[in-house]
């Protein structure tokens, strides 16, 4: 289980990830070269995706792991990604 994420969000502690305040399709092309990278986009997600899983499931487990299961979709599909006009990694 993923454990729940606190509402704000706090920069990643690795000192070798200096991209907490570049914006996601700099974070992904780093993903890809650096699969630690994608910590930065769950740090930067998981608080609203588990969110919106609690209020689709109502049950705190049941939406951790829901959680989970987008984050680990998300990191497996990363390499299909590409960027739309007027789109973003967020949505």
């Amino acid at each position: 289980m993923v454990s729940r994420q606190p509402t704000t969000n706090q920069p990643v502690t690795r000192p070798d990830l200096h991209l907490v305040d570049d914006d996601d399709d700099t974070v992904v092309e780093r993903t890809r070269i650096d699969p630690e990278a994608f910590a930065i986009l769950y740090q930067r997600y998981s608080g609203p995706i588990f969110r919106i899983c609690l209020r689709a499931v109502g049950d705190t487990d049941q939406a951790d792991d829901l959680t989970a299961m987008v984050f680990l979709r998300a990191f497996e599909r990363l390499e299909r990604y590409q960027q739309q006009p007027n789109g973003s990694f967020r949505s």
